[in-house]
């Protein structure tokens, strides 16, 4: 028995199950002992979608809908806060840091999972989780009620079970995609973005790799994309008659951010280098991972060499990542995006996972690890600093938003 019962303990803590809650419960204590004692987050859309989110509960949907008409807005978070605070009627934005932290854990879960999907080994599968604690900024907003965390870990989440959908055509697991995917475009504006590009990655690689099973993959891409495609377009239609115009909300965002101190629109150099600050301040050295994976795609077709399903999966969340990257830059370019680092959060679970699996010499990792925990910390105290000077008053936030700096910090 003394050898058995540690033994079988062994295993359990080693199941993939026990290891998915593990880094859940780790770091969702942590950001909630963020919360509590290092407030980070100088936002004010903290408190604006946690005023929603109340009045969503108390006033109910019909007056958001039909006497505010917000249209910039998207509901997903909200209504999620808003139910909360019908169930339990404690302080929206407590709630708001509490979904939050419990996003944080299931990003870290997902992160493992995809590790194991992408065929590293089962080390480097517990630890990828780890990387994702290299980003102070991730640190700083996954610990705050914004839609951050909330909406990376839907995006993880799609990508986890689409990849389990395309290998197996599990309908539990279309099923899970879908849902993640139809959330995710109720949320943020880039869920409805990704309607587009995670179909266009997998046609993408399905043309360089496979060149067949057309009709499975547009059949999954169907029973992706249609609950989400649904209520954009039905989304769009109600901003059209709430506004007089479908695209009220890309017009507001191109409205703040012309009127910047710090201006960017129609430069390229200077949106692709908020974009390159952007990636450093939210991962350090880990987005470089990228690159490697991404070699394949670039030769010529026919030329790639063989490709593993795991491969497959690594050059497909490479080519997300970039296209993400990519997206951010354009819009920064068109005056659609301020170009703050927050938006390319969606990119650090990537590259836990892609960091994790590329094959580059340990000295080299070791070096890389180490300039993204430095970015990692300055990032961090940067967002800590601001906060205090966000709590200052108006007088203070005038004084820093046009300070230089503010290139990086949101």
């Amino acid at each position: 028995m003394l050898r058995v019962v540690p033994a079988i303990l062994n295993r359990i803590a080693r199941a993939p199950a026990a290891i998915f809650f593990g880094w859940f419960l780790a770091i969702f204590a942590l950001e909630r002992t963020l919360a509590c004692f290092v407030p980070t987050t100088y936002e004010w859309d903290v408190l604006t979608r946690a005023l929603i989110a109340w009045e969503m509960a108390t006033k109910g949907l019909v007056d958001y809908v039909l006497i505010r008409r917000e249209t910039v807005w998207l509901p997903g978070y909200m209504l999620v806060e808003a139910g909360l605070f019908r169930l339990t009627k404690a302080n929206p934005v407590v709630l708001g840091e509490f979904v939050s932290a419990v996003s944080a854990g299931l990003i870290a879960g997902y992160v493992y999972l995809l590790g194991r999907l992408v065929g590293v080994t089962e080390r480097q599968a517990r630890q990828a989780p780890a990387l994702l604690l290299v980003s102070g900024y991730a640190l700083a907003y996954f610990s705050q009620g914004m839609t951050e965390a909330f909406a990376t870990w839907l995006f993880t989440g799609a990508l986890y079970h689409l990849l389990q959908a395309r290998a197996s055509g599990s309908r539990w697991h279309t099923f899970a995609a879908a849902a993640y995917l139809l959330v995710h475009a109720m949320t943020r504006w880039e869920g409805i973005l990704y309607l587009a590009l995670i179909p266009a990655a997998l046609v993408v690689m399905n043309w360089r790799f496979f060149g067949k099973n057309w009709g499975a993959l547009f059949s999954l891409i169907y029973k992706l994309c249609l609950p989400a495609g649904l209520f954009a377009g039905g989304w769009l239609l109600y901003a059209r008659w709430a506004r007089g115009n479908g695209l009220d909300g890309v017009n507001r965002v191109r409205d703040i951010v012309q009127q910047a101190p710090l201006s960017f629109v129609g430069n390229p150099f200077f949106s692709l280098g908020l974009g390159a600050m952007g990636l450093v301040a939210t991962s350090g050295g880990l987005w470089l991972a990228i690159a490697p994976h991404l070699q394949p795609l670039l030769r010529p077709r026919g030329k790639e060499g063989p490709v593993t399903a795991e491969q497959h999966n690594l050059i497909f969340l490479a080519l997300l990542g970039w296209l993400h990257v990519a997206w951010v830059c354009t819009f920064s370019y068109a005056g659609l995006l301020a170009g703050w680092p927050r938006h390319l959060l969606y990119v650090l679970p990537l590259t836990a996972v892609l960091f994790s699996a590329v094959k580059w010499e340990n000295a080299t990792k070791r070096r890389l690890l180490g300039l993204s925990i430095f970015c990692g910390i300055v990032a961090f105290a940067v967002n800590v600093g601001l906060h205090q000077v966000y709590l200052g008053g108006p007088e203070d936030i005038l004084r820093v938003r046009w300070a230089p700096i503010i290139a990086v910090p949101r």
